[in-house]
């Protein structure tokens, strides 16, 4: 009797506890946040991520009335920065910039020792924000007036013809390796430590061509430095329709790289919904729908579901083709 008795104290003491830790959990999100953000950015500063980041970063914090402070975290193609929100605590005090590439790519490209993040367990999807697709130019001088051009020599010639991009596993390498994948044409990877190397040698005929943000590719081809043969978005341009997508010559083929912000696994869902909700309101804004163009990102909010299911889609597609193309960074 005295054992049972004190077994019902047991419980009910374990269940005040865990009610009052509930409680107390909702009272923290209720009062949510009531000091500075940090926002990391998982790239150097100056680029059109870190531009876009600093932009939403700057109108999220009047939204929420508290500081959001960016850090730039560079480094393992972007997974440095992630790794840091994944080890920070999930309280709404620590979120930042996640991407097709660090979420869905580089798990396949680089080794566990390296990437110490899973892209499904470690994080909150809280809203995806923009996508980006590239633009495929060629020098000037190269033969290829149009995309099928560049085809049939990447069958006729497998293996001769130079394309450079900004790394291993970048959008721009994988976009050629399904290009590859879908038409049989076989073309040579040179890797750059970055876009800006790879555009100076195929301004300068060192390679024949290469995948690029419209951002840094459109004022290119005004200039008639390089020839744009074909956008990899599923519609056309609209800062230049006469540009066709390439699956007007190859059905199916699409590339859109997409950019969201995400959390550390287990943030409150109320404070997901809040950040979220304020996300879809900024940019809905027209001076952010117009920075972010300038950037070359299109806006294309989605809920936290919408972005969760985009790095699952994402994370299937990409494997075989990173394992076909032989990708590997070390």
């Amino acid at each position: 009797m005295l054992r049972a008795m004190l077994k019902r104290r047991v419980v009910i003491c374990a269940l005040a506890l865990s009610v009052g830790a509930i409680l107390q959990v909702r009272a923290q999100d209720a009062h949510w946040p009531s000091k500075p953000i940090k926002f990391i950015v998982p790239f150097p500063a100056g680029g059109p991520t870190d531009a876009l980041s600093r932009l939403i970063s700057t109108q999220l914090s009047d939204a929420l009335g508290q500081p959001i402070v960016v850090e730039n975290v560079p480094g393992v193609g972007g997974g440095r920065g992630l790794q840091t929100i994944a080890a920070s605590q999930a309280d709404g005090y620590t979120i930042g910039w996640g991407q097709m590439s660090n979420l869905a790519i580089n798990p396949h490209l680089y080794p566990t020792s390296s990437l110490k993040y899973d892209s499904l367990k470690d994080f909150t999807p809280v809203a995806l924000m923009v996508e980006a697709p590239n633009v495929l130019i060629v020098n000037p001088k190269e033969p290829y007036k149009s995309l099928s051009d560049l085809i049939k020599a990447g069958r006729a010639k497998p293996g001769t013809i130079a394309y450079g991009s900004a790394g291993n596993g970048t959008a721009g390498h994988l976009a050629t390796e399904l290009l590859s994948s879908m038409t049989g044409a076989k073309f040579s990877h040179i890797p750059y430590k970055g876009n800006a190397a790879a555009l100076t040698d195929l301004i300068g005929g060192n390679i024949s061509f290469m995948f690029s943000l419209p951002s840094d590719a459109i004022p290119l081809v005004k200039d008639g430095r390089v020839r744009a043969l074909a956008t990899t978005d599923r519609k056309r341009l609209e800062i230049d329709s006469r540009i066709p997508t390439i699956s007007e010559t190859v059905p199916g083929y699409e590339v859109v790289s997409w950019g969201m912000v995400v959390a550390p696994a287990g943030l409150p869902r109320a404070i997901t919904q809040r950040l979220s909700g304020e996300i879809s309101k900024i940019l809905r804004k027209p001076e952010v729908i117009e920075r972010s163009a300038q950037q070359g990102w299109t806006i294309a909010y989605g809920t936290p579901e919408q972005a969760a299911q985009a790095i699952r889609r994402d994370l299937t597609r990409w494997g075989p083709i990173v394992k076909a193309s032989g990708a590997k960074v070390e």
